[in-house]
Order: C-alpha cells, then sequence, then structure tokens
C-alpha cells in the first residue's frame, strides 16, 4: 500500500490493539471465537480488514505498546506461524527497549557528567586493576558503566595489549550477574577443529578420544558472562553455528541430539576491522550485529600518554622485590612518555619489569631502558631540528606543565609553582590539550 496514494495505509484498528493489550495477550483475529465481535468494529468494516495479528509489548512491570498487521481485501489469512514470528520480533523489541530504558535509568546516576570526577565513577564502577586517569580511558568507563547493569552483548575492539579483558571482567563484575561465573576463551589459540567442542561441549563418543562427556564453555558460563576473545579468528562455519546459539539460547553438545537451555551473556573482543572482514565474507554479517548491541573501543597506550605515569608506578609496585617498591627518574619517564608503545601496555610492564632487573640503585635511569626507545626520543620530531620555533615551544610548554603537574598533585599547587592564577592555569591546560 502507498501511502501517498491511500491515507488509509496509516490507519489501523484500534480494536484490535486495545483487546490485544486489555488482555496481555496475542490476537489472530480468525482463530480466536472471542473475536467475532471484532469483526463487526467499525475500524474493521471501513478499512477492509480480512485477517489481523496483534502482540502486546509485555515487560515484567507494564505494556509498552503493540505490533501490529493486517491484510485488507485479501482472502489469505495469518496462519500460526506467522503468529509465532510475530512474537519472537515481540520478544527482540522489548529486549532492546529494556536495555535502552535501563541505560536511560542509569544515566540519571551520572549527574552534571560534565563535572564528574573520576574518583566519582570509580565510587559507583568497580574497575581497580584498570589503571589511568587520562580523559580517552574515563570516557570508556563511563560507557561501561552504563550498559554493565543490562544484558547488552558488547563487542571491544582495540589493539592487543589495551585492556579488553580487563573492560570485560569489569562489565560482569559490575552487572547482576556478578556472582555467577565469568569464563573467557580465546578463539585463537585453540585449533579451529576443536574450537566448537571448547564452546559446546561434547559427549562420550562423540570422537576418536571423547572417553567422558565433557561441559562446554557455554555451560559453564550459564547464569553468568562468557568472553569470546579474538572472535575474528572463528571460522565461518563456527560462527553460523554461534549465532543459533545465540538466537535461540540452546546449545547442543557434540554427540548428542538433545538441546539445553543457557542463560550467557556475550562479551566479544577483536584486534581485528570487522566491517573489513564482512566485506571479504570472512566474518558474518548477522552475527556481527547480534553480538554487537553496543561497541566500545579501547585506546592505544600513545594515546593516553597522561596514563604512562600513574601505570609505570603501579608496575613498579606490582612486580617490586621485597617491599623495596624503585622510583623512576623523570628523564626515563620522558622518555616511555614519548614512545609509541606499538604492543601497549603489556609492552610497558615489559619495560618496567625490565628496568627493576637491570636498575643499578632505587631509581630507574634512560641508560636501563631498550634502546629501541631511546631511538624515538633521539629522532623526536616534536622539539627536533626542523620544526618552527612556535611547535618547539608549544612542546616544551606541555612538557613542562606535565612535569610540574605531576610534582605538585594538585592543579592548585602547580598554579602556584608556575606564579599564575587557576583559571589562567586551567586556560592553559585545555589550550596544551591535558586533561
Amino acid at each position: 500500500m502507498n501511502p501517498d496514494e491511500d491515507q488509509s495505509a496509516k490507519e489501523m484498528s484500534m480494536s484490535v490493539i486495545t483487546r490485544s493489550m486489555d488482555r496481555n495477550k496475542p490476537v489472530n483475529l480468525d482463530n480466536d471465537e472471542t473475536n467475532i465481535s471484532l469483526f463487526e468494529a467499525h475500524s474493521v468494516i471501513n478499512l477492509g480488514i480480512k485477517s489481523a495479528l496483534c502482540v502486546p509489548l509485555l515487560t515484567e512491570s507494564k505494556v509498552l505498546g503493540a505490533v501490529y498487521l493486517d491484510r485488507r481485501n485479501s482472502e489469505q489469512s495469518f496462519n500460526e506461524a506467522d503468529l509465532k514470528f510475530l512474537m519472537s520480533f515481540s520478544r527482540q523489541i522489548v529486549q532492546g527497549m529494556d536495555i535502552s530504558q535501563e541505560i536511560s535509568t542509569l544515566e540519571g546516576k551520572l549527574i552534571d557528567e560534565a563535572n564528574l570526577r573520576f574518583e566519582d565513577l570509580r565510587k559507583n564502577f568497580q574497575c581497580d586493576e584498570i589503571i589511568g586517569n587520562s580523559k580517552k580511558l574515563f570516557e570508556i568507563l563511563k560507557i561501561a558503566f552504563k550498559i554493565s547493569a543490562t544484558n547488552a552483548s558488547v563487542v571491544i575492539l582495540g589493539e592487543n595489549g589495551t585492556g579488553k579483558e580487563l573492560i570485560a571482567q569489569a562489565i560482569h563484575k559490575n552487572s547482576r550477574r556478578a556472582d555467577k561465573p565469568f569464563v573467557a576463551i580465546n578463539c585463537s589459540a585453540i585449533p579451529k577443529d576443536l574450537l566448537e567442542s571448547e564452546l559446546f561441549g561434547y559427549e562420550s563418543g562423540a570422537f576418536t578420544g571423547a572417553n567422558k562427556t565433557k561441559e562446554g564453555k557455554f555451560e559453564l558460563a550459564s547464569g553468568g558472562t562468557i568472553f569470546l576473545d579474538e572472535i575474528g579468528e572463528m571460522s565461518v562455519n563456527l560462527q553460523a553455528k554461534l549465532l543459533r546459539v545465540l538466537q535461540t539460547q540452546e546449545i547442543e553438545r557434540l554427540g548428542s541430539v538433545k538441546t539445553k537451555k543457557i542463560d550467557v551473556r556475550v562479551l566479544s573482543a577483536t584486534n581485528r576491522d570487522l566491517q573489513g572482514a564482512i566485506k571479504s565474507g570472512d566474518f558474518r554479517e548477522d552475527l556481527y550485529y547480534r553480538l554487537k548491541v553496543v561497541e566500545l573501543t579501547m585506546p592505544p597506550l600513545r594515546e593516553r600518554e597522561e596514563d604512562i605515569d600513574v601505570l609505570s608506578r603501579f608496575f613498579l609496585k606490582k612486580h617490586a622485590q621485597g617491599e623495596n617498591i624503585l622510583e623512576i627518574s623523570e628523564e626515563a619517564l620522558f622518555i616511555l612518555e614519548e614512545y609509541d608503545w606499538p604492543g601497549n601496555i603489556r609492552e610497558l610492564e615489559n619495560v618496567i619489569l625490565r628496568g627493576i632487573v637491570l636498575a643499578k640503585d632505587d631509581v630507574i635511569q634512560p641508560d636501563e631502558l631498550p634502546e629501541e626507545l631511546h631511538q624515538k626520543t633521539e629522532d623526536m620530531p616534536s622539539i627536533g631540528i626542523g620544526n618552527s620555533l612556535a611547535d618547539a615551544e608549544l612542546e616544551f610548554r606541555r612538557m613542562y606543565v606535565l612535569r610540574t603537574l605531576r610534582q605538585a598533585g594538585s592543579k592548585a599547587e602547580a598554579a602556584k609553582e608556575l606564579g599564575i592564577n587557576r583559571t589562567h592555569f586551567y586556560r592553559i591546560l585545555a589550550q596544551l590539550g591535558i586533561d
């Protein structure tokens, strides 16, 4: 029906919709004897409705609306299969609306987000293992906080070593499933022909060597959360089976003909470009959108320069030998902050561990850092020869202000040491891009 040519295309039978919503039950105009009176409703007669379906959108507390279909001037009726499809479709809508409502409710906790401090967020969102105070990390944690209490599936993107599993654990820890299992599996670390049995389990005798029944990761995670790391490495055939599990919330062990209901929240992660993998046929588009209700991208360490200091001190404490916790010199810290960190936080931890082992005294010096870190500093384009004087001055101001902030411990003290008032100091921080 073309609504531009026929205005009745925009109309529907409110009698059918009201009947469904009042009773909190689906209505099939053809099959229910109690619906005989509906055929006499003015809307049904005037619109020429021959067949209609309506399913209420029900939550635990209220009716959110309804999904309505009708056929006009046609003798073909809707059947029970049509009704079952519409009911399944309605459940998907309710789930999406529930998640949206939960997120909106949680946003109320973030009063005046522009002025929300990291400390306030961390009081409400348990994530002690995630170290840092940078703006980019703050934005990621805000989103994770909002979605943790929902059942939304999440795809976490990011380079290796950026902390994808840590954010997944934090989402689980702050969810209603926190007292249930968190089960992680690396899809790239298990041979492709064994991954299916690891995920879904197997019965005794299912294949050579299967001497006893084994539960899969999905069964072990039932009631809780499963984290599928490196999801982009999963074979296309197994992707189809995973999609079916997500759609039906049922698993079938290898060698079994019985299905088993599960209740699992799925978090997944990858360092691959999934959109590119979809175009090349290496990843199913329908699975991608099933997994990606929410997408988080963990920033690389080179975009979190402000966090290198606090991360370095955290690793110095973590790997301290006995009670003696080493320090790191300002010169060495400057080298760390100028490096690109292709291995991200994992690489930084290894560098700090190496520094602890090689340190001649209680302070790690530049010569105790790997050679590749020095190369970046020596060739540093930001302050090196060839840059404009304005660029060199800007970079020096940024470096000097950062060091002053670090030593002072607060913005007020740093402003005092620099001999300027706080309002002027905040303006300088904004100009230099220091969060």
